[in-house]
């Protein structure tokens, strides 16, 4: 118990002093989380900040679910090699 207690204090404290500022990481909202968790499904975090950053600007928030459809929102990300990403966040919206 007390050897778990230690590694998972070093694994807090080594996150704590290496952690990247990242977008998602500065709000709670569960939309804007949960988008990055999709998009981070299929890429890497550089190429997929700046998808992460492009689709927040356009669909911002869980709302335009009503607004958006298909073609916008594969649109929206037409350089992402994976179009699961849009079409899940289509579908799920």
């Amino acid at each position: 118990m007390k050897k778990n207690l230690q590694f998972s204090n070093t694994l807090i404290l080594w996150y704590l002093i290496n952690k990247r500022d990242l977008p998602w990481r500065n709000t709670t909202d569960p939309y804007l989380i949960w988008l990055s968790e999709i998009i981070l499904q299929q890429t890497k975090i550089a190429q997929g900040t700046s998808y992460y950053l492009k689709f927040f600007k356009e669909f911002n928030n869980i709302f335009y679910s009503d607004y958006i459809n298909e073609d916008m929102s594969l649109n929206s990300l037409t350089n992402f090699r994976e179009y699961d990403v849009p079409c899940a966040i289509f579908v799920w919206c």
